[in-house]
């Protein structure tokens, strides 16, 4: 079953219940460091052209230890996670950015990270209960 396609600039929504179901099937490995490329080799997210945010459907039977670093998580999401003694970290990535963490073969040189230059997204990344990764929890 696919999730529907965001609208632009809509993060693809993906539950917590779903990707537990991919680590059960064996498609994602738990142990190793999730990101959205590994998000999208696993093909669980195949369409992640502006990121993807954690929800928390299925938060009660998500029983993995993962450490998960995604575009934004909604607060049942983080609780899942971290309830597992995982981490989840919220980071901000450019179009540019993102393409290159998707397909950096297409690069000779990989573009530098930046904070976002907008201040509603530079309040949600800073924010340690959003699980910005510019925020105080992190850094």
């Amino acid at each position: 079953m696919r999730s529907p396609k965001p609208r632009e600039g809509e993060f693809l929504r993906l539950n917590v219940g779903k990707l537990q179901v991919w680590i059960d099937r064996g498609k994602i490995d738990p142990s190793k460091k999730i990101t959205l490329k590994t998000l999208q080799d696993s093909k669980l997210c195949s369409r992640t052209k502006y990121g993807v945010k954690l929800l928390g459907d299925g938060a009660l039977g998500f029983v993995s230890k993962i450490d998960i670093e995604i575009s934004a998580a909604s607060k049942t999401a983080i609780e899942a996670v971290e309830r597992n003694g995982g981490r989840i970290v919220a980071k901000y990535y450019s179009p540019l950015t993102l393409r290159a963490l998707l397909k950096p073969e297409k690069f000779k040189v990989l573009p530098k990270e930046f904070p976002p230059t907008k201040n509603k997204l530079l309040d949600f990344y800073t924010n340690p209960e959003k699980n910005g990764y510019l925020s105080s929890k992190f850094i």
